[in-house]
């Protein structure tokens, strides 16, 4: 089994969520491999079609050295964690 976790820095980013997840996982399930999600803000453009307010404006996309962290927390809690890293432009 694979679990999801999006990676939203003001949310669920910081070292004392993520060691409650990857504790979670390790003690109370037979999860071992984690995929990080990287946030982003792409339904915004949706929710503004339809005349709706889109809570999440204030968060902000992970770094990429934000996203190593969160995956190198869940290793060490025996985690296979990974996560797709950005593409550099040009």
């Amino acid at each position: 089994i694979l679990i999801r976790i999006p990676l939203i820095p003001e949310v669920n980013g910081n070292a004392e969520n993520l060691t409650a997840t990857a504790a979670f996982l390790r003690e109370k399930t037979k999860i071992r491999r984690a995929e990080l999600l990287r946030f982003h803000k792409l339904a915004a453009f949706k929710y503004d079609s339809l005349s709706r307010a889109y809570g999440a404006l204030s968060f902000r996309t992970p770094t990429e050295e934000e996203m190593e962290a969160a995956a190198e927390l869940l290793r060490a809690y025996g985690i296979e964690a990974f996560y797709a890293k950005k593409e550099k432009t040009v």
